[in-house]
């Protein structure tokens, strides 16, 4: 329910708790009914009212912490509570903090063995190509040596390609 006097909530909130005017007291018509509700059946101006008086609350949050005034909440159900749900939420932060880091150390890692596979292919296939153009087999040294080259041409080329496309975890 929106206390009488307060605001309705507008839009998404980033885990802060949207503030509203201090609830009024309750009208003593309405208290009146809420303690015998048969009032309502013999008066027909105090349902009218009370229709009047009728509203309805509802509020959202975004984030690991819920506001304070839930948090309170919880902890009047359950001593320590909110101490636990704050805890949950730092825990749950340092495991994403600390997978986030393991993703980009194996990203890293990976892609220093493929330079170095690249490197060492790139270094074979140009050693073969020399020595077969030394030992006179020209036709095959230059198809070992040009197809290593454009080979590697492509494999950059794709790469930066679908870099630009899907950005290191480390950017997003």
């Amino acid at each position: 329910m929106i206390p009488i006097g307060a605001k309705p909530l507008k839009g998404k909130q980033s885990g802060k708790s949207q503030e509203t005017k201090p609830p009024q007291q309750i009208p003593d018509e309405l208290r009146k009914v809420l303690e015998n509700p048969d009032l309502l059946r013999k008066n027909p101006e105090l349902l009218e009212l009370v229709r009047g008086i009728i509203v309805q609350q509802s509020s959202t949050f975004v984030g690991p912490l819920p506001p304070p005034e839930i948090l309170e909440g919880y902890n009047k159900v359950l001593p320590g509570g909110a101490e636990r749900i704050v805890a949950m939420a730092e825990a749950q932060s340092q495991h994403r903090r600390q997978m986030e880091a393991q993703i980009i150390s194996e990203e890293l890692k990976q892609s220093r063995r493929g330079q170095i596979f690249g490197f060492v292919l790139a270094l074979v296939g140009l050693g073969l190509s020399t020595l077969l153009a030394i030992l006179g087999h020209t036709i095959v040294a230059s198809i070992i040596g040009g197809s290593t080259i454009i080979g590697l041409a492509v494999v950059f080329v794709v790469g930066k390609k679908r870099q630009e496309k899907n950005p290191p975890i480390a950017e997003r």
